[in-house]
């Protein structure tokens, strides 16, 4: 799990299927904002069938995906950006302070 923070913001990155896990917004009064949603098999650490897509598996907070659905019969649900391993690459040094994942 990466872990990225600015002031007041963490967000929580699983490269396992690109999964934005969590995002937590410090408030004031030392509230804090949890914006995503966790499926309830994912909090509980329960273990699915090996034929639900790794997407479904990992479900949580939010997921990059394309094509949406299921475009073609060979393509996982909601595609390989939902479904795979992704790897953090190196910046341009114009981009200072912002990770790239592929």
């Amino acid at each position: 799990m990466d872990r990225f923070v600015t002031e007041g913001t963490t967000v929580l990155f699983d490269p396992v299927c690109g999964v934005v896990d969590e995002v937590v917004i410090a408030c004031e009064g030392g509230e804090y904002l949890r914006p995503l949603h966790k499926a309830p098999w994912t909090r509980a650490g329960e273990r699915l069938p090996s034929s639900v897509p790794a997407v479904e598996q990992r479900l949580a907070g939010d997921f990059f995906c394309a094509p949406f659905a299921k475009a073609r019969p060979d393509l996982p649900l909601h595609g390989w950006a939902a479904n795979g391993d992704w790897q953090r690459v190196k910046a341009p040094s114009n981009m200072r302070g912002m990770q790239t994942a592929i």
